[in-house]
């Protein structure tokens, strides 16, 4: 049955790539019924369609960190003309170049900062200010499988710059749901992973704990795991949870509680064209 279904989908997306205009033979739209639509249809649908709602995320204090926060955020995924967009994974920005398959955008963000109050691991070592960013990315989309590369400074904290790459695709799992599982790595520059995971000698003469250099090199790899559940024609639950493990030269930093670190949450969105 599994074999069966996976078969199904992949021929579906080799139809929505050969030959779009059979898959979409039909004018579907979000007052199409589920029950109209397949299981892929519904997962095209869903991919060129924008939401606003709000949603609930549970996230480890600091990376590294053992303890966990609760964040309420806003739940946005929208998309102008197919130049302009906003959303929680680049924040807002714009194509440079789009042609649904292809595309390359900058954008600007906002990385969270660290309190070193979240831990006697860290106290004494200085907060981390929330950073604005400036990102690039290129992303190569074609149903099946999605590959994105994102470069981001931060103007602020660290000062330094990350790189992020995603290798991902879809899975419609029903005509109204969807799973988006994918697999990471995140790699940082010597200004952060010394802001993140280092110990400077002056920091380990005032607190005592030990001196720890890092370099620049890979911070962690990791799977993360989207989901969408349209329960009515504009509604959904929206869903995530990501996993990554620290690795290299991070995981042997003094301020490491936990090497593996979990986020998982939960939104309601509104979805329309």
């Amino acid at each position: 049955m599994l074999a069966s279904r996976w078969l199904q989908f992949v021929f579906g997306c080799f139809l929505s790539i050969s030959a779009p205009e059979l898959a979409f033979a039909q004018n579907i739209t979000l007052d199409t019924p589920n029950s109209s639509l397949t299981p892929e249809q519904f997962a095209r649908l869903m991919s060129t369609t924008n939401r606003s709602g709000a949603g609930v995320l549970v996230e480890p204090t600091y990376p590294g960190g053992s303890g966990y926060r609760t964040l309420v955020l806003p739940d946005i995924d929208y998309t102008y003309n197919n130049r302009f967009f906003i959303n929680m994974e680049d924040g807002a920005g714009a194509y440079l170049y789009n042609d649904g398959t292809l595309s390359f955008s900058t954008s600007a963000f906002v990385r969270l900062g660290r309190d070193q109050t979240n831990s006697p691991k860290i106290l004494g070592l200085g907060n981390i200010a929330e950073a604005p960013q400036g990102r690039f990315a290129g992303e190569y989309d074609v149903g099946w499988i999605d590959l994105k590369g994102s470069f981001a400074h931060d103007f602020s904290g660290s000062y330094g710059n990350t790189f992020q790459a995603k290798v991902g695709t879809a899975l419609p799992l029903t005509n109204q749901f969807v799973v988006l599982p994918g697999v990471t790595t995140s790699l940082g520059d010597h200004n952060y992973m010394q802001s993140w995971y280092g110990v400077s000698a002056f920091q380990s003469l005032a607190t005592g704990k030990p001196f720890f250099t890092t370099h620049a090199g890979i911070e962690s790899v990791g799977t993360t795991v989207d989901a969408l559940y349209r329960f009515a024609p504009n509604l959904a639950l929206v869903g995530r949870g990501t996993v990554n493990y620290l690795v290299a030269n991070v995981a042997r930093s003094p301020v490491i509680e936990r090497r593996v670190q979990t986020t998982v949450g939960l939104g309601l969105s509104y979805l329309f064209k």
